[in-house]
């Protein structure tokens, strides 16, 4: 049976409820809930970090740079990190491909259901290990950072609110009351770290803490924990990445500059031809943006937020049968929408999204069968013929079948 929605995130926050954490914590402000030691043992343990590889794996020394304290970050080979982790260092590897690990984070994703960025932002799981008195210097992260205390202790100072609400770009090297960086018009000064709040994490402890939150950790000798780090999706960036698809398939938008030749080699001004081409391409992209076909939008979003760590089975799933029990392959629900069809852009079709920018597309007739479909958790293939009095047991059996192949359904245990 699937966990609700919100499972994965109130084990973590326990007692704690998942209204109350969106309605007064999520990008808002900080959060820390104590736990018992063993609270996070099923999910991630020492003799885990001890006996199953890491990847991206990296060492943290400590530097400065015109005077200001710096974290440097040098890959190192995945079979050296225990090596570096002896000799004092903080090392950090990638940890999301481990099954726990990976439940984890769909069932996060299950439960905040917002696009995470893809390859513009972060979207990992991370384990930082140090035996020594180390961490990393005053930042902060753009994305949202679900911290678990593994073993040993951690001390942490941190803001209680966003410096900046949802950056796009970290903090400059700056020192103490200097600006770091501007944004909406201001400049965002570089606290003292003394001025922060303090507080240390132990075995079962949990931070939350939204993009934007100024933070530095530092191991109280050792010190084991995670960091969940979901990436949020910046508006503007899916509207642009949908944009540059849909105007880099045409002419106009395709060309070059022309190379300057004349007097326009010398003068150092910008040429009035060169001007007059960035006029007329603000005057079509008005046009272009009256003309965007919202659904890419739509399908965008929803292919994004649909991101989870199923796959493909290994080989293609024999055809379903009547009695078999299926049920969704992670707790990330079902996403669909219509959007224009690939084939024949004046037709509609209906995506359903398998994570990893897959999808199955139906003729938009199934739309009343695909929303039945994401409404159910688990179910025997023969009620599916009640969902659509225009879908008979071969169209039934044929989506089915190709849901099982891209690990959108399994079949139930």
């Amino acid at each position: 049976m699937l966990q609700h929605l919100d499972e994965a995130l109130e084990r973590l926050i326990a007692p704690m409820r998942a209204d109350e954490f969106f309605h007064d914590y999520y990008g808002r402000k900080t959060l820390i809930i104590r736990g018992t030691p063993d609270k996070f043992a099923a999910i991630y343990d020492e003799e885990r970090w001890r006996t199953v590889p890491l990847t991206e794996t990296t060492a943290v020394y400590q530097t400065e740079y015109d005077g200001v304290p710096l974290s440097r970050v040098v890959p190192i080979p995945p079979a050296q990190l225990h090596q570096f982790f002896e000799a004092g260092l903080l090392t950090v590897g990638r940890l999301d491909s481990q099954p726990h690990i990976a439940a984890l984070m769909d069932g996060l994703r299950a439960s905040l259901q917002f696009p995470s960025g893809k390859v513009s932002n972060v979207d990992k799981a991370l384990c930082f290990a140090s035996r020594g008195n180390t961490g990393y210097k005053l930042h902060w992260d753009l994305h949202h950072n679900f911290i678990l205390q593994i073993a040993g202790a951690k001390h942490w100072r941190y803001g209680h609110e966003p410096a900046v609400d949802a950056p796009v770009d970290g903090a400059g090297l700056a020192g103490p009351g200097e600006p770091a960086i501007h944004y909406d018009g201001q400049a965002i000064l570089t606290p003292r770290l003394e001025d922060l709040p303090e507080d240390t994490l132990h075995p079962g402890d949990f931070l939350y803490m939204p993009p934007g939150v100024w933070h530095a950790p530092c191991s109280l000798g050792h010190s084991n924990h995670i960091s969940i780090a979901l990436g949020h999706r910046p508006i503007y960036k899916l509207i642009s990445d949908v944009l540059k698809l849909e105007i880099g398939r045409k002419r106009w938008w395709r060309q070059g500059f022309p190379a300057l030749r004349g007097a326009d080699r010398h003068s150092g001004a910008v040429p009035q031809h060169v001007m007059g081409l960035f006029a007329e391409a603000i005057a079509r992209l008005r046009d272009e943006l009256a003309e965007l076909d919202l659904r890419q939008l739509h399908k965008e979003w929803s292919l994004e937020v649909a991101e989870h760590h199923g796959g493909r089975p290994q080989t293609p799933p024999a055809p379903v049968t009547m009695h078999e029990r299926l049920t969704r392959a992670t707790p990330v629900p079902i996403r669909y929408c219509l959007a224009a069809s690939e084939d024949d852009p004046t037709e509609t079709e209906v995506y359903i999204f398998a994570g990893d920018e897959r999808y199955v597309r139906l003729p938009e007739g199934a739309q009343q069968f695909v929303a039945r479909l994401a409404a159910e958790q688990e179910f025997v293939a023969e009620s599916a013929l009640q969902w659509d009095p225009d879908f008979e047991w071969p169209e039934v059996q044929g989506a089915l079948t190709r849901l099982l192949a891209e690990g959108i359904l399994v079949r139930a245990a």
